[in-house]
């Protein structure tokens, strides 16, 4: 991460200017500082991205700062991408208010970010209290429902009832949308979390190879020249796999994105959708197909730096022959230089060895955390898989019935099969989280007979 990109929060005017990268493992010192001081709203338009557990504990900290004061906290220019998911999260309304966010207009049929503030919204809504839809103007839109925008003023949500294809079509195609950029994201996330654990224990690794040969005390391990080995080329191997899957995925949010206009304008003209638009949408979904397998590749090459372990075999043989050795001072001056130790006291030796001991541990943590970054990528293929088998109940059910899908009876019946199919598989907090909010459920559909909470996430 650069400098720039480090999380910042600064206070001007009484607004809080948050900028930057949003990790869980982010300083936020700077944020909580700053909500500590007397403010009006928090802007957003300064961050580049967000993790999941990073843009939870940043909901965490403003959620408590909401509940203390007993007001929201004014959220100011939110980014299209953090207003989507941020939305999703359980007492949004309770806890923030938007004065402005980035919202998908559609003008002349296309889809561009726009910040549209509060007071905008609520006169469109005012214009037309009992419309389902906000209408800018002639031909100009916001795509999505009115209940897809919490949080710039009261209103109560709208009852969905699914009349037809189209009107459930329009908040699955949301949904799916929502969770392709969720797995765009967690794919690029993964990228840059394998890369920096390997980046880590390359540089454990050459530490370690240098700490032997200043010191004579333990030969050279063959698994040396086999971890340069896996080294080369790595990062390149990783950047392929993890920038095909953001590839692959955003087409087909963008696709998505653009049924859900057509689906939303078949709504606004009482149209049901055509058997050729349905199974266009379903292949559109199966292009993720591509997807499955590079996440499968991409798993295997994290799973390739548990190769690294000998490092951590041959630091308990070092670290004993280090007890037992009479160092000299030029080897302890050596052995600091060789294991970048900057502890003062290290020139003695119960000191140095704790600190080499630290060097160690720290690969033992990165070799522990591979395990996760392994189950990211099993996440990213199931998700894949779930919304293929989807596509595949649309599919058939098209292809059973053609025009007669849209049908009352066929349209309810293909609606509860996608719905139930969706529920009986969830793998992440996300994709419960966005079922929730752009699904209208019926009650009788069958609970997930698990779910994995999904916790690496990049957008």
């Amino acid at each position: 991460m650069t400098a720039s990109n480090r999380l910042a929060a600064t206070s001007l005017d009484g607004v809080i200017h948050i900028k930057g990268i949003l990790f869980e493992s982010s300083n936020f010192f700077g944020i909580s500082e700053a909500l500590g001081s007397t403010f009006q709203a928090v802007d957003l338009s300064g961050l580049v991205k967000a993790s999941w557990n990073g843009l939870l504990k940043f909901n965490r900290l403003m959620a408590d700062k909401s509940d203390k004061t007993g007001s929201r906290i004014v959220l100011a220019n939110v980014p299209q991408t953090i207003y989507s998911y941020l939305r999703m999260l359980p007492d949004f309304e309770k806890h923030f208010q938007i004065r402005e966010a980035e919202l998908p207009l559609v003008q002349a049929g296309q889809v561009k970010p726009t910040v549209i503030n509060a007071g905008e919204l609520s006169g469109l809504f005012q214009k037309d209290r009992e419309g389902a839809f906000f209408e800018i103007s002639d031909g100009n839109y916001i795509s999505g429902r009115r209940d897809f925008f919490p949080g710039f003023f009261e209103m109560s949500p709208s009852p969905r009832n699914y009349m037809g294809l189209a009107d459930f079509m329009l908040d699955y195609s949301s949904y799916c949308a929502t969770i392709f950029a969720i797995s765009a994201d967690l794919a690029e996330g993964l990228g840059d979390t394998i890369k920096r654990s390997h980046s880590e224990l390359a540089s454990i690794l050459e530490k370690s190879r240098t700490g032997f040969k200043v010191t004579g005390l333990l030969e050279s391990d063959p698994m040396w020249e086999e971890l340069n080995t896996l080294s080369a080329g790595f990062v390149a191997q990783v950047d392929g796999h993890a920038a095909r899957i953001v590839s692959v995925a955003s087409d087909i949010r963008v696709g998505m994105e653009a049924f859900s206009v057509k689906f939303q304008n078949s709504v606004q003209t009482f149209e049901d959708p055509t058997p050729e638009s349905l199974q266009a949408f379903a292949m559109n979904t199966m292009t993720a197909k591509t997807i499955t397998a590079v996440a499968e590749d991409l798993g295997v090459t994290a799973g390739s730096l548990f190769a690294f372990t000998a490092i951590t075999e041959n630091a308990k043989k070092f670290l004993a022959q280090l007890e037992a050795a009479d160092l000299t001072a030029d080897q302890i001056q050596s052995l600091i230089d060789a294991f970048e130790i900057v502890d003062p006291m290290a020139d003695e030796k119960d000191f140095l060895l704790p600190n080499i001991e630290e060097v160690f541990q720290n690969a033992e943590k990165e070799i522990l955390g591979l395990s996760t970054a392994s189950q990211g990528c099993d996440l990213i293929r199931q998700i894949m898989e779930h919304r293929i088998r989807e596509a595949e109940v649309i599919s058939g059910f098209v292809a059973a019935f053609g025009t007669d899908a849209n049908t009352p009876e066929n349209a309810a019946m293909l609606i509860n099969d996608v719905i139930n199919t969706i529920k009986k598989k969830l793998v992440t907090d996300q994709e419960k989280y966005a079922l929730a909010f752009y699904i209208s459920a019926p009650e009788d559909a069958p609970k997930p007979a698990s779910a994995q909470p999904g916790d690496m996430l990049m957008f």
